[in-house]
């Protein structure tokens, strides 16, 4: 907000949970009551991650997790697109995941979430170009890999120079330049939608060697290997 504000840009703040309908709601009735013009562009952003196994989760979280990571893309969705159509005009950013893509262990709530994303992403898509009235409203979906945010673990793959961390900033370079474009699904690296469009024609054999493969698994395997048998020394 800062940047925009010393770029000369106007800036308003809400403390909104997103996961609240209502709440989405109330913030876009003061929104227009202090004459804040119609949102051109919606970003969605917002999502939580708990790291545990299917059968050791919290039922809490999980509710948690679709609440904040899909619900609430639907509520904004719904909050902001009417007059995104009565302007005829208007772009849908939603940040997804490459676990919206492929499932990981340990992330059961959080893949099952950020699939959801995407069909909701892609159902959208259809409907809103199906319609003349709509189908200059455009949508982007958003497959990051790993940002260092703090949400995520370090995955630790092979060849860090596409698998590696990448900066909140450069990931909102390449989400403005994937809008600019006006790509329907945008993956961060660029790369990893090519490597998925390969992986989905091979028999899905070999797809879980390549992606054993990247995630380095065997190295993983040992040292989970290692790590339980020093506990059981203990």
């Amino acid at each position: 907000m800062s940047a925009v504000s010393k770029n000369g840009g106007e800036v308003y703040g809400y403390v909104v949970d997103v996961s609240n309908r209502l709440e989405v709601r109330e913030a876009v009735r003061l929104m227009r009551k202090v004459g804040i013009p119609d949102v051109s562009i919606l970003i969605n952003n917002a999502a939580v991650l708990y790291h545990h196994s299917f059968l050791h989760q919290d039922s809490d979280l999980v509710t948690k997790t679709f609440d904040v990571n899909t619900l609430a893309h639907f509520w904004t969705i719904e909050a902001f697109l009417p007059s995104m159509i009565q302007n005829g005009k208007g772009h849908i950013v939603c940040l997804s995941s490459m676990c919206g893509i492929y499932g990981v262990s340990e992330k059961v709530t959080y893949c099952s979430s950020k699939f959801a994303v995407r069909g909701l992403m892609e159902g959208l898509n259809e409907e809103l170009r199906l319609d003349p009235k709509t189908a200059d409203i455009r949508l982007t979906t958003i497959y990051p890999f790993y940002v260092d945010t703090g949400l995520a673990r370090d995955p630790k793959y092979r060849f860090p120079y596409i698998f590696g961390v990448v900066s909140p900033e450069y990931a909102a370079q390449e989400v403005i330049k994937a809008m600019r474009r006006n790509y329907t699904e945008y993956a961060i690296p660029r790369c990893l939608l090519t490597l998925n469009a390969i992986n989905r024609m091979v028999p899905d054999s070999v797809m879980r060697l390549i992606l054993d493969f990247l995630a380095d698994v065997d190295r993983k395997r040992r040292e989970k290997l290692i790590a339980c048998k020093n506990v059981a020394s203990k």
